[in-house]
């Protein structure tokens, strides 16, 4: 599960010191909900504090849906608790212009207008079956927010000079959202939808970028989500990601198709029927073909979208992926607002055992013990409106290839690289250190 890369990678530091991972908690059963969760209404927060220390493989994924219940839990104004939640745009110094561009690469979504449209890694554009673009918005908790303030990570000089084995605290959330814009012809009653502003694409040169001069009024429906957050003995967090069941299929199974082979035949959301493997999850980013009426808004071509990895796969992909199943069939049954549209793709953290599970300066991978840790769940983790595009590439279908705490380099000369740190597993923070440098360039 990524936000965009916003920085090369220096060599990785693989640490010499390793430990046995603790024993897990042996799970009896199917994994399910818990009944206090329902109904929708009264769901409560996770206590993340009291997280076991040797959690099984259920608890992560009952953390992650309990989570996800909370978020999309009607607040006092009826929308869902995390709408009310800041964007990262309010990390930004009092003096900072919080209504400046970020240079491209790094913008930081406003939580007003929806004008992030790049997905992780490639920078890919995922177009829906109308020809319009898929937006995206960032969201943050207070304790994400008063962390980062009272230790000043919101300066060049305060995240620099903090501590590199510090870690975010218990309860940090931060959370991204995928936003379909809903077309005349479209049937969006399975999903969460709203009203929405956003900024249309113009093109300069080869490439697309937001017009922040111009802005259309919209209605939007949730496609995608995705929630990173620390509990007990995880600093490194929990990552969940949440989609709508109409979104895309799955492909069956990687080993026996073709390019030939039909993936449904069927019509998705994201996806026409009978299109052939080889037609699913293209990226025309850099090869030219891509088009814009800056007048409609309507891209081409369209991206036909296919699930590579249903639930994340991984090593232990039976049983977690069989306890993903169970858990989003017993909370489907418990509801009846518009929430039991949407299940768990997958959710992905460390095998930490006893010791600190993160270290500064290293990158993480499924497959291997590295920086004393092993990265457990879903290890194939991709959500298929957030992270389109990379399901295929190795080195990229997982959070952690790219959420990792190794030094980031700027993407300009001028400005100054992080060095490695645990809180670098955040790009919200990554993207600001090199914001604010370019702003007194």
């Amino acid at each position: 599960m990524t936000s965009r890369t916003v920085a090369s990678l220096a060599a990785v530091a693989i640490c010499a010191a390793a430990f046995l991972p603790a024993p897990a908690r042996a799970q009896s059963g199917p994994c399910l909900a818990v009944p206090a969760w329902f109904p929708h209404a009264q769901t409560k927060r996770p206590d993340s504090a009291q997280f076991p220390a040797n959690p099984s493989n259920c608890d992560f994924h009952q953390w992650s849906w309990q989570t996800f219940l909370w978020l999309t839990q009607p607040a006092a104004n009826g929308e869902p608790r995390f709408l009310s939640f800041a964007g990262p745009e309010s990390l930004r110094p009092a003096a900072a212009d919080r209504a400046a561009r970020m240079m491209p690469g790094l913008e930081l979504t406003l939580s007003k207008t929806l004008d992030d449209y790049l997905q992780a890694g490639p920078d890919g554009i995922l177009v829906d079956q109308n020809g319009r673009i898929v937006y995206y918005s960032i969201y943050i908790d207070d304790v994400f927010s008063k962390f980062t303030t009272d230790n000043k990570l919101n300066t060049v000089a305060g995240l620099r000079g903090f501590d590199p084995n510090g870690v975010f605290p218990i309860d940090t959330l931060s959370l991204k959202a995928a936003w379909k814009i809903v077309g005349p012809n479209d049937n969006m009653s399975g999903y969460y939808t709203r009203k929405a502003t956003i900024n249309p694409l113009i093109k300069k040169g080869a490439d697309f970028y937001i017009d922040p001069t111009r802005t259309e009024n919209v209605t939007v429906a949730l496609v995608g989500f995705h929630i990173a957050g620390t509990v007990a003995h995880h600093a490194e967090m929990i990552w969940a990601s949440f989609e709508n069941a109409a979104n895309a299929p799955d492909v069956a199974s990687l080993a026996t198709v073709t390019p030939d082979t039909v993936v449904s035949d069927k019509d998705w959301t994201f996806y026409k029927a009978k299109t052939p493997f080889s037609g699913c999850n293209v990226n025309p980013a850099g090869s030219g073909t891509q088009t814009l009426d800056e007048k409609t808004q309507k891209m081409s071509p369209v991206t036909q979208v296919c699930r590579l990895y249903p639930y994340g796969s991984g090593a232990d992909k039976q049983s977690n992926a069989a306890n993903i199943v169970s858990i989003n069939a017993d909370v489907q049954k418990n509801l009846s607002d518009v929430w039991k549209n949407y299940f768990e793709v997958g959710a992905i953290w460390f095998d930490t055992g006893a010791g600190k599970p993160l270290q500064p300066n290293c990158e993480f991978q499924p497959g291997s013990l590295r920086c004393g840790v092993t990265v457990t769940g879903s290890t194939h983790l991709s959500n298929a409106t957030i992270e389109t595009f990379t399901q295929a590439q190795s080195v990229l279908d997982n959070c952690f290839a790219c959420h990792n705490t190794v030094q980031r380099f700027p993407p300009k000369a001028d400005l100054d690289p992080l060095p490695g740190k645990n809180v670098a597993i955040s790009h919200i923070l990554n993207n600001l250190y090199f914001w604010l440098q370019q702003q007194r360039k």
